[in-house]
């Protein structure tokens, strides 16, 4: 990944999403088995669960350098258009609220969008005028390993704003 600007964070009006989620509490280091899990049970719904009609999200509730590892959560989710039944996997409806958010896009690896999150963080919000809203930032998975090279996913990142 090229070293990320502040022109390339741009400004938008994110639509209001709804989302089936799974939300792994507990070390970063067993995250894996929970996407795992969401993974297997996204594969058992039906088509509108899937991709590509169904986009997918991951919602950063916590940063794992911050956080205790049995306090740390993250949200792995899709959209969608039918509400989620109850299930034993754990998965439950969501929202990811309509409203302005700031924007970055970026291609490469995970450890390319953890940069890129720290970039939103520690250099756009610090230097610009805007406050954060009361909801985590969330990223959008638009191409995903094993679709395409770990190097070559592609990501949207969002940072909710008031």
């Amino acid at each position: 990944m090229t070293t990320l600007t502040i022109e390339q964070v741009t400004l938008c009006n994110f639509e209001a999403t709804t989302i089936a989620q799974l939300t792994h509490v507990g070390s970063p280091h067993t995250l894996i088995e929970t996407i795992g899990c969401f993974i297997k049970w996204r594969q058992g719904q039906t088509k509108s669960h899937r991709p590509p009609l169904s986009a997918t999200y991951n919602i950063i509730y916590d940063d794992p350098a911050q956080t205790p590892s049995e306090q740390y959560r993250f949200g792995i989710a899709c959209s969608t258009v039918e509400p989620v039944a109850q299930n034993s996997v754990g998965v439950t409806n969501k929202l990811i609220p309509a409203g302005r958010c700031a924007r970055i896009k970026i291609t490469g690896s995970e450890d390319d969008m953890a940069r890129a999150i720290d970039f939103l963080y520690r250099d756009w919000l610090v230097n610009s005028d805007e406050e954060l809203r009361d909801f985590p930032l969330f990223v959008k998975r638009v191409a995903m390993f094993p679709d395409v090279a770990r190097h070559q996913q592609e990501f949207e990142i969002y940072l909710p704003l008031m």
